[in-house]
């Protein structure tokens, strides 16, 4: 018996499984996307903008104002992690908003917009349980739009987001449904965005892939019409990269090759980091799965899985990191308890809830993770200046980001000494190789040197020093003459939290 084609958007007749629904449920469902759009809203407005998503406003806003990326202003990461903020940044400079506050606004209408779409497809392709989706939209709400917490708006956050879709599409064929050439298109694209935000996570998709390819025994599995849309997206933003962003493969992509990349946790470290937030959803998983064969559950699970493998290939070990394989660990325990509804006691029903509840709720404290807001350091910039133009000697992102957005404006082409840094992070791992150490060295007089120039080009009135063990900033900046006379009009105001606030003096008037 032929499938047959399912339009997304066009009405459908009333099925056995519609019949079955409950009004309650229904009404219930159609409300969950409004309803963890609103989520979003307060638990991202309620909480201040992490250090990552603060930096790359700045970047954006530097960029706006005329600054060529990747040169006049250095971010680590390729184009698309200023790309994914720069509607946000555009909206808060046409509305005259905080920029963070249009950040919040997208995300939420994303989230909204997202899950009403993912549960239009579960009813187009007639997906999930016989009775209500419920349970499943639920907890998908509840991980995308409150879960992630202190990490809200990260890049991570918004791959995941796109990344859903395309689960759900190929858990339709794998139902024998046939996939609409619209629904094919977006939730591709979707996930092509995803991978343009970090090539690494193209190994979700890759997975689906080969279970479909094997499960099928045909190639033609490989070439469905999202894979086509992924690879469209992710090679049309390689093209607007070269093209448009030239200074990132030649100006950072060889100094983040050699200094922040092999900067990375040993496996042991990487495994206890992530091993704790997704082993509720797992245990989730296994007894389901113990009781019932679930194909749609290893679609998220393999999703998990190359999500888990980008997270070991990036090594840092961060929670942003691990958040998609715990999202999609999640997914598919909800997923499957849903499954199981009908088909269980009301007992087994109310434990099932509580299993369902430990796992959304217990990987919260992951990312319960506020950057330090250094209250009474912004209190006494902005006494001594009302908007002040603001660098910091530090290694720290959190030093300057979101402090500057909070009292003035940064002025650094960096946000930090980062290269200096790890700069001396590689003369320690290189050890004697004369020629590494050399390299090592070039980037540390390379980021003096920059740091002087932004100094006496961008003359801020705020330089603040952040006191470092092992570290004399002070035989730093004796150490280089540009440097030096850079930081002559600058005086010692106090230090508060162990940082030294520096202050321009007044030029004499004439």
């Amino acid at each position: 018996m032929s499938a047959t084609v399912v339009e997304p958007f066009a009405p459908q007749p009333v099925s056995v499984r519609d019949e079955k629904r409950s009004p309650d449920f229904a009404s219930v469902e159609r409300l969950v996307p409004a309803g963890a759009a609103l989520a979003a809203l307060v638990t991202g407005l309620a909480r201040p903008a992490n250090t990552d998503v603060s930096w790359l406003l700045t970047v954006n806003d530097r960029i706006l104002a005329g600054a060529t990326p990747y040169k006049d202003i250095i971010e680590l990461n390729p184009p698309a992690s200023i790309l994914i903020y720069r509607i946000p940044a555009l909206i808060a400079h046409w509305l005259s908003i905080r920029a963070e506050i249009a950040v919040v606004g997208c995300l939420a209408l994303l989230i909204g917009g997202v899950l009403a779409y993912a549960r239009g497809m579960l009813s187009r392709y007639q997906l999930g349980a016989a009775g209500s989706n419920i349970a499943f939209l639920l907890a998908a709400a509840f991980v995308l739009a409150v879960l992630p917490l202190d990490e809200m708006a990260q890049r991570e956050h918004f791959a995941t987001i796109f990344a859903l879709p395309y689960a759900l599409i190929a858990i339709a064929r794998l139902s024998g449904k046939r996939v609409s050439l619209v629904d094919g298109l977006i939730a591709g694209g979707l996930m092509g965005l995803c991978v343009a935000i970090k090539p690494h996570l193209a190994l979700s998709a890759l997975l689906v892939c080969a279970y479909a390819g094997w499960r099928s025994r045909k190639v033609e599995a490989l070439f469905q019409i999202e894979n086509l849309a992924l690879l469209v997206v992710a090679l049309a933003y390689l093209v607007v990269s070269l093209a448009f962003f030239p200074n990132f493969f030649s100006n950072v992509l060889p100094m983040v090759a050699d200094l922040y990349l092999p900067i990375r946790l040993g496996a042991a470290e990487l495994i206890a980091h992530v091993a704790l937030p997704i082993i509720p959803a797992v245990i989730v998983c296994w007894i389901v799965l113990r009781r019932r064969q679930s194909p749609e559950m290893l679609v998220f699970l393999l999703m998990a899985a190359g999500f888990l493998i980008a997270y070991f290939i990036q090594g840092k070990g961060w929670s942003y990191h691990a958040y998609p394989v715990i999202a999609f660990c999640l997914f598919s325990a909800s997923w499957g308890l849903q499954q199981e509804r009908a088909e269980t006691s009301q007992r087994r029903r109310g434990f099932d809830v509580l299993l369902l509840a430990a796992a959304l709720i217990l990987p919260a404290p992951d990312f319960l993770r506020r950057d330090e807001q250094h209250v009474a350091l912004a209190a006494a910039i902005t006494k001594l200046a009302p908007s002040p133009r603001i660098i910091a000697l530090s290694f720290r992102q959190s030093l300057g980001h979101p402090l500057a957005r909070k009292v003035g404006s940064w002025v650094g082409r960096s946000w930090g000494l980062w290269p200096t840094g790890l700069a001396l992070l590689m003369k320690e791992r290189v050890g004697d190789d004369p020629i590494l150490r050399a390299k090592a060295e070039g980037y540390f007089e390379s980021d003096r040197l920059a740091f002087a120039q932004d100094i006496a080009t961008q003359r801020p009135d705020i330089v603040l020093i952040e006191e470092t063990p092992g570290f004399d900033f002070d035989a730093w900046i004796a150490g280089s003459k540009p440097l030096q006379a850079a930081m002559t009009p600058y005086k010692l105001v106090e230090t508060i939290d162990n940082v030294e606030i520096l202050q321009r003096r007044q030029s004499p008037a004439g």
